[in-house]
């Protein structure tokens, strides 16, 4: 057997022990996380988690909406807030082009991208977790392209809806974002 044929049967063996290996870890982590029982002995069936949606909804369902991944919105702890949903429009509109049809919603608000990671030491700036908020979307009449090259086809991201998170107490602007 030739010395290359030989590294050849080495590296082989290597990548099988390797797969074997890696298939091990990801068992003892199935096993270890992935088959929590309680006290009873019974698999826990987690709650489900956000419904996944691409544009912010009229209504939010119990467990909520998980919009793009930019933005979750769970039902508000109540309907009691400092500012009506008119006066949330008004606010918001100082945010968005005039023409607009805009609808607003109570809303508990997260934004994952501002809260830092567990187990760290960053600190994040107004990190938006739970906030009582309004979500005033903006809808267009016309798609919008934005990115990409002025005027060429099939660049950039199409929009169609423009929302605008206000606090509901004091109507501070909070974020932005966009959707389909």
């Amino acid at each position: 057997m030739s010395p290359s044929e030989i590294s050849k049967r080495v590296s082989a063996r290597r990548l099988a022990y390797g797969a074997v290996a890696l298939g091990a870890i990801a068992l003892v982590f199935a096993i270890a996380f992935g088959g929590a029982t309680s006290a009873s002995g019974s698999t826990a069936t987690p709650s489900p988690g956000p419904d996944a949606t691409t544009v912010v909804p009229t209504s939010i369902p119990p467990n909520g909406v998980n919009v793009n991944d930019q933005v979750i919105l769970m039902p508000p702890a109540s309907d009691d807030s400092a500012m009506d949903a008119s006066a949330a429009i008004k606010t918001a509109s100082q945010y968005a082009e005039n023409g607009l049809d805009p609808e607003a919603l109570l809303a508990k608000v997260t934004v994952p991208g501002t809260i830092p990671p567990p187990d760290t030491d960053i600190e994040f700036n107004n990190p938006i977790r739970d906030h009582e908020a309004w979500v005033v979307t903006f809808t267009s009449p016309a798609p919008m392209v934005f990115g990409g090259k002025y005027g060429s086809e099939g660049n950039g991201i199409t929009v169609s809806h423009f929302s605008v998170v206000i606090d509901s107490d004091t109507g501070d602007f909070l974020i932005g974002f966009y959707t389909s």
